[in-house]
C-alpha cells in the first residue's frame, strides 16, 4: 500500500501522466485551506488499478499535514487531553505541533502529521507531511478492499511566528469502474437504465395491444397511453442527467464543474431541472389518472359531468404547479439559503397531493358501493382489483417506511455514511421507482385493451345467478321491477285470463243454443271472426337461456327492448278491453 521515498521520486512523474490520462473517469472534491472541512469520504468499489490521489496544485506552500485512511480506522485518530468539552468528554488533539510535543502527546519525529492512538492497529492509516514550494504535489493511495474511504488535509505551523499553509488540492477516487459519478451513486447509472429499457418494452407492449383492438380503445386506455410516454421520457432523461455527471468532471454535491467550467455546471443543472420538471409532470398526471378511473371513468360511465371534470383537471393543474415549484427550488436553493422558501413550497404540494389522494379514495369507494348495489359483479371485479392494488401499496410504502426509520435513526452518528453508502441511494430513491413500476404496472395491466373493452363499456350485466328477486323481474334495461309492480309479465297475465274468460262464455253459449263448440269455433274462424287471442307462451327465464355467466345488454338493445314492451303493452290492453266487450255482449 505504501511506496518508499527513494522509489516515489522518480515515480513521481508516472504518476502524474497517469492523472493526466485517467483524470477524465474519476470522482473528483477539490479542496483548499479555506475550507471549513477539510475532509472528505466517499465509498469505494475495490478492483484492479483502485487508488485515491491527492493533487496539490503549483500555486501551494506551507506545511499541510495529509491523512489516509478507511473509515474502520477512525476511531484510532486523535489522542484525548486533559481538557473537556461541553458534555465532559476529553478534547482530543489529531495534529502533532511542538506544543504538543512540549505537553507529551506526540514525539518528536511526529511533527507535522497526524496523531494515532495507536499506531500499530491502524492497518489503512497513511499519513505524511508536505511541506509545499509552489510546484505540483501528488500522493497516490492503493486501495485494495472496498469500503469507505476518507481523505484528509490540513495546514500545519511548525513555529509559533509562521503562517499556515495556503493550498488548493484536488482529490481523485479512482474505483473500479469508470466514470464520474461518487461510489454510493454509481449503482444508480444501472438502475435507471433498466427502469428505461423496461419502460420501453411495457410500452411496447401496450401500444401492440392498442393497434390489436383499435376499435375497442377506450378513453381512459388513451390517457393510459400518454403516460406510458412520460414515463419513457422521464426515465431518458434521468439515465441521461446520471450519465452526464459520469462522464464530466463535476461536483457531485455542490452541482458545479470542478475545473470551472461554466458550460458544464450549466448543463448539469439544466439537465436537473428538467428532469424536476418532468417528474412532477408525471406525478400530476398519475394523480389524475387514478382519480378519473376511481370515479368509473370509461367503463361505469361514458363520461364525467363537465363540472367534475374541470374540477379535476384544475387541482392537477395546481398539485404540477406546486410539484414544478418544490422540484426546481430543492435544486436552486439550499436549506440554508432558503429554508423559508422550500417550507413555501412543500406546504401547498401536500395540501393537493392530500386533497387528490382522499377524493380519489373517496370515489373509489362510491364506486364499488353502486356496482356492488346493481349487482355489477363483472365490473365490480376491476375496481376492487384496483383497490386491493392502492392497499397493496400502502402496506409496501408502510414497511419501507419503518425500514427507512430504522436504517435513518442513527443518521446522525459519526459511522452512519460508512455503514449505508452502498445502499442508502436505494432507501431514499430506488424503492419508490420500483413501487410505481409494479403499481402502474398492474393498473395498466387490470385497463388493458381487449376485445371486448367497448362492449364492455356500453353495458350493463344482467345477473344469471341466485338473486332476491325472481331473474324476470330484471327488464332489459338493467332496471329491477320489484315484487308488486306492473311490468311484462302482469299484462301477459291479465291477457291470459281474458282469454280463458272468453272460452268459458262461448262454450256456454253454444251448449245453450244447442250448438257444438267445435263448429262454433270452427264457423267463427272461418267467416274472420274474432276469434280467441294466441295462447300465452312463458318467457323462458334468464337463468335457463343464458349461456354464459355474465349477460350483457347494450345501450341500444334496451331501447330497442323498451319499445317492443310498450308494443306489447299497448296490444295486451287492446286484447283485454276487446274481451272485455264480447264477454258484456255475450251476457
Amino acid at each position: 500500500m505504501f511506496l518508499p521515498s527513494s522509489k516515489r521520486a522518480w515515480l513521481s512523474p508516472l504518476l502524474t501522466l497517469r492523472l493526466v490520462a485517467s483524470t477524465a473517469s474519476a470522482f473528483k472534491v477539490a479542496i483548499s485551506d479555506a475550507d471549513e472541512l477539510r475532509q472528505t469520504c466517499s465509498g469505494m468499489w475495490a478492483g484492479k488499478d483502485t487508488s485515491i490521489d491527492l493533487t496539490f496544485k503549483p500555486n501551494s506552500t506551507g506545511s499541510v499535514a495529509t491523512i489516509f485512511y478507511e473509515w474502520q480506522d477512525f476511531p484510532l485518530l486523535g489522542t484525548p487531553t486533559s481538557q473537556r468539552d461541553v458534555f465532559g468528554e476529553p478534547v482530543l488533539t489529531y495534529i502533532c505541533t511542538p506544543t504538543a510535543v512540549n505537553q507529551k502527546i506526540c514525539k518528536e519525529e511526529d511533527v507535522g502529521n497526524f496523531i494515532l492512538s495507536d499506531a500499530a492497529r491502524a492497518k489503512t492509516v497513511r499519513r505524511e507531511r508536505v511541506d509545499l514550494k509552489g510546484d505540483e504535489k501528488v500522493l497516490n493511495y492503493v486501495v485494495n478492499q472496498t469500503g469507505y474511504y476518507c481523505v484528509g488535509a490540513t495546514a500545519v505551523p511548525l513555529t509559533a511566528d509562521s503562517q499556515h499553509a495556503k493550498f488548493d488540492a484536488l482529490i481523485t477516487f479512482h474505483n473500479m469502474f469508470k466514470g464520474e459519478l461518487p461510489g454510493g451513486e454509481y449503482p444508480k447509472l444501472g438502475f435507471y437504465f433498466g427502469l428505461t429499457c423496461t419502460y420501453i418494452l411495457l410500452g411496447a407492449a401496450w401500444a401492440y395491444l392498442c393497434v390489436k383492438h383499435k376499435d375497442e380503445l377506450l378513453t381512459i386506455q388513451h390517457f393510459i397511453s400518454g403516460l406510458f410516454l412520460i414515463l419513457v421520457i422521464e426515465q431518458l432523461i434521468t439515465y441521461a442527467y446520471y450519465r452526464y455527471l459520469n462522464t464530466h468532471s463535476i461536483d457531485f454535491f455542490h452541482l458545479s464543474s470542478v475545473s470551472g467550467n461554466a458550460s458544464e455546471t450549466w448543463s448539469a443543472r439544466a439537465l436537473l431541472v428538467i428532469e424536476s420538471i418532468i417528474d412532477s409532470a408525471r406525478n400530476s398526471a398519475s394523480f389524475f389518472l387514478l382519480l378519473i378511473v376511481s370515479m368509473g371513468y370509461g367503463l361505469v360511465r361514458p363520461r364525467l359531468d363537465p363540472k367534475v371534470m374541470l374540477r379535476a383537471k384544475l387541482l392537477t393543474a395546481v398539485h404540477l404547479v406546486c410539484g414544478c415549484l418544490y422540484s426546481v427550488g430543492i435544486v436552486l436553493l439550499s436549506i440554508e439559503a432558503g429554508g423559508t422558501w422550500v417550507f413555501l413550497f412543500i406546504f401547498p404540494l401536500a395540501f393537493t397531493l392530500t386533497s387528490l389522494m382522499m377524493w380519489s379514495l373517496n370515489s373509489l369507494n362510491a364506486t364499488i358501493s353502486h356496482l356492488t348495489a346493481r349487482k355489477q359483479t363483472f365490473k365490480l371485479a376491476y375496481f376492487k382489483r384496483l383497490y386491493r392494488i392502492l392497499v397493496g401499496a400502502v402496506v409496501v410504502t408502510g414497511a419501507f417506511f419503518v425500514v427507512s426509520s430504522v436504517a435513518f435513526s442513527q443518521s446522525g452518528a459519526e459511522s452512519f455514511p460508512s455503514q449505508t453508502w452502498r445502499y442508502r441511494w436505494f432507501l431514499l430513491d430506488g424503492w419508490t421507482s420500483l413501487l410505481y413500476l409494479a403499481v402502474f404496472g398492474l393498473i395498466a395491466w387490470t385497463w388493458r385493451p381487449t376485445g371486448m373493452n367497448l362492449r364492455l363499456s356500453m353495458s350493463d350485466e344482467i345477473a344469471t345467478g341466485e338473486m332476491e328477486g325472481d331473474a324476470e323481474d330484471i327488464e332489459m334495461g338493467g332496471e329491477y321491477a320489484g315484487p308488486g309492480m306492473p311490468g311484462e309479465d302482469s299484462d301477459d297475465e291479465d291477457d291470459e285470463e281474458a282469454a280463458k274468460r272468453k272460452r268459458k262464455s262461448a262454450a256456454a253459449a253454444s251448449n245453450a243454443s244447442g250448438a257444438q263448440p267445435s263448429s262454433s269455433s270452427g264457423s267463427g274462424s272461418a267467416s274472420g271472426g274474432m276469434g280467441p287471442p294466441p295462447a300465452y307462451e312463458p318467457r323462458q327465464s334468464a337463468s335457463a337461456s343464458a349461456n354464459d355467466d355474465v349477460v350483457f345488454a347494450l345501450g341500444d338493445e334496451d331501447e330497442e327492448g323498451e319499445d317492443e314492451a310498450g308494443a306489447l303493452r299497448k296490444q295486451g290492453g287492446g286484447r283485454k278491453s276487446n274481451a272485455s266487450e264480447e264477454t258484456i255482449r255475450e251476457r
